[in-house]
């Protein structure tokens, strides 16, 4: 999954008039007046700002529902239900629902794959473990990878002697597998290229596709999307005789948790 960089804006001062020395200091209401305008400017910075943080405002949430179900047919109710479970993780005030999870789960750290594993894509859990250590009170005693699909299919392609060698680096160091439940494939604080209006857009247009076929609720179908190949493929691995070394994989879904 292609993981964005925490976007870094410009600042606001790009250049400063130098005042001639020579003219005598006058009051303040005789300066000549600047064409930059201040208050427009930190208006469009911290609606930059609130846009990066995944923050939607609550007057805005019914709009975006209603054009959201107009393109797409889905009824409202359907389209508030998949917005909520969306934007679980769309904003960094969600890291303090994932503080607190963590820590009921005893969990101390998050930590990322060494470089032997890794190949072109970052791996959420090397991004978490960053982020968790500035922003995150973790107070157990267990040490934790977080998957996600970066893994379970590094894990899959792996040969004989290469999985040998990533089993045992769990096992030297007792990690807990952690998957966070709609997190890498919701609109999440990492993830945000598209507005929250088009994604949940896209989302509902491919539950509604798959609706079709199976003839599931679109909420069903919203699930799979975020986490169904996921799910699927860490059951694979489960039963396919290395869950004794991996052991069971915590899925974390706020104050849910479940274990496969």
């Amino acid at each position: 999954m292609k993981i964005n960089a925490i976007q870094t804006y410009n600042p606001l001062f790009t250049s400063i008039k130098r005042t001639e020395q020579s003219l005598p200091v006058t009051r303040p209401d005789t300066f000549v007046r600047s064409e930059f305008d201040f208050d427009k400017e930190c208006d469009i910075y911290y609606s930059k700002l609130q846009k990066s943080m995944g923050i939607v405002k609550p007057q805005d949430v019914a709009v975006t529902a209603v054009r959201v179900s107009k393109k797409t047919g889905i009824s409202l109710h359907d389209v508030y239900k998949t917005m909520g479970v969306l934007s679980q993780f769309s904003s960094y005030k969600s890291l303090e629902s994932i503080e607190r999870i963590l820590n009921d789960y005893d969990i101390g750290l998050i930590s990322g794959l060494p470089s032997a594993f890794l190949d072109k894509s970052l791996p959420i859990s090397n991004v978490m473990s960053y982020i968790s250590s500035k922003n995150l009170k973790l107070k157990g005693q267990e040490n934790a990878i977080i998957v996600d699909s970066n893994l379970i299919n590094t894990v899959k392609n792996m040969d004989t002697k290469a999985r040998k060698i990533f089993l045992d680096y769990i096992k030297e160091f007792d990690y807990k597998l952690v998957y966070f439940d709609n997190f890498e494939n919701g609109y999440n604080f990492l993830n945000q290229e598209k507005s929250f209006e088009n994604f949940t857009i896209d989302v509902l247009k491919k539950a509604k596709s798959y609706q079709k076929n199976n003839g599931k609720s679109i909420d069903y179908n919203v699930q799979y999307i975020l986490n169904g190949e996921n799910y699927k493929n860490m059951r694979m691995l489960s039963g396919g005789g290395i869950s004794r070394l991996l052991g069971r994989i915590v899925l974390i879904h706020l104050k849910r948790l479940l274990i496969i």
